[in-house]
């Protein structure tokens, strides 16, 4: 019964910390540069593959990969993509400008990765970029791989069939994305702490394709909307599948006991900082520096006492998560700092 408690706790957790860090929002903020990014990456990644293979691959390859990102069977984006890749020419200046487009998806998911791990003040303009670099190359490798298995696979109709391709497009998806989940945060994760929300993720957007593509089927937007109707669903598709990476990132910070915003879950036992070494003394002298004493610092033989610090940071916490993903942790903080002028 106490495992049931602590899934309804983790679940109520999560959705905590989706309203506090406003993951609605920040949703819609990748779903637009999603949008005004996507063509140029596609676009990119169809010139790289005509320039090294023949055009007839490199248009099944983003066709496959193009069904990631949009809904819609009728094939505006390839069509899209096609029409400009007989105006557009491999210069180097041309890729650098799409891929500066392309970088800026990215660069929002960064930010709202860091704002999910509450590490968006360690998180500077260059650490930001070079995430979104790194990733960005993890990706497109990704897709590559699971754009040339794609065309190359087949499963057939019928419901194992189905079953099958489904299957496949979380595993495919859960090794694109696994990049994206461990680079972001801009803390110390380890792969075993995000796997979760990976999958949650991968299954998320394959359960979303299928969604959208019987709505399109039933609903005929393409057809009866045109261009505006086609869109519009690509916007909200986006949308959508912002949110399913959002949300799998604050179940990951939950999980892992990574977020400000919501209770430890409780996950263990015992209280693990009662039995670690550290944690007493170190709560010892967190009261003491809270009185402004001056501060005495002794290591072996040697002993020095400085003027009370300016700054003071100390902290004795415990993280709680599964046994699964590691178990508790307990972690301590001292951080002292003095400011001297002349």
């Amino acid at each position: 019964m106490s495992r049931y408690r602590n899934v309804g706790r983790f679940l109520r957790a999560v959705y905590t910390e989706v309203r506090a860090e406003r993951i609605t929002f920040m949703a819609g903020s990748i779903a637009y540069h999603a949008f005004i990014s996507l063509l140029p990456f596609l676009l990119v990644l169809l010139l790289l593959v005509t320039e090294f293979g023949d055009p007839e691959t490199a248009s099944r390859l983003v066709a496959a990969i193009g069904t990631y990102f949009s809904p819609n069977e009728s094939g505006l984006l390839t069509n899209v993509v096609e029409g400009a890749r007989s105006e557009t020419s491999l210069s180097i200046l041309g890729v650098l400008t799409l891929l500066w487009g392309a970088l800026k998806i990215f660069r929002s998911l960064d930010t709202a990765f860091s704002d999910i791990y509450e590490t968006g003040d360690e998180n500077t303009l260059g650490d930001t970029f070079a995430d979104a670099i790194v990733v960005l190359v993890a990706l497109v490798v990704g897709l590559l791989i699971v754009g040339l298995a794609s065309t190359q696979l087949s499963f057939g109709d019928g419901p194992v069939g189905t079953l099958l391709s489904k299957v496949v497009a979380v595993a495919a998806l859960t090794l694109v994305f696994l990049p994206v989940f461990y680079v972001f945060p801009d803390t110390d994760v380890t792969v075993r702490e995000v796997v979760p929300g990976t999958v949650v993720a991968a299954g998320g957007w394959t359960a979303l394709e299928s969604l959208f593509r019987y709505y399109v089927a039933f609903t005929g937007t393409s057809e009866t909307f045109g261009v505006v109707g086609t869109i519009l669903l690509i916007v909200t598709w986006l949308y959508f599948n912002g949110l399913v990476l959002l949300v799998a990132a604050a179940t990951n910070a939950v999980l892992a006991g990574r977020s400000e915003d919501v209770a430890a879950i409780g996950w263990g036992e015992e209280e693990l900082v009662e039995t670690v070494e550290f944690a007493e003394p170190l709560e010892e002298i967190c009261g003491a520096l809270d009185a402004g004493e001056p501060v005495t610092v002794q290591t072996g033989e040697t002993s020095v006492t400085l003027p009370p610090a300016d700054e003071r940071d100390c902290s004795v916490e415990q993280i709680d998560r599964p046994d699964l993903l590691g178990g508790d942790e307990a972690r301590g903080r001292l951080v002292l700092r003095w400011e001297g002028e002349r």
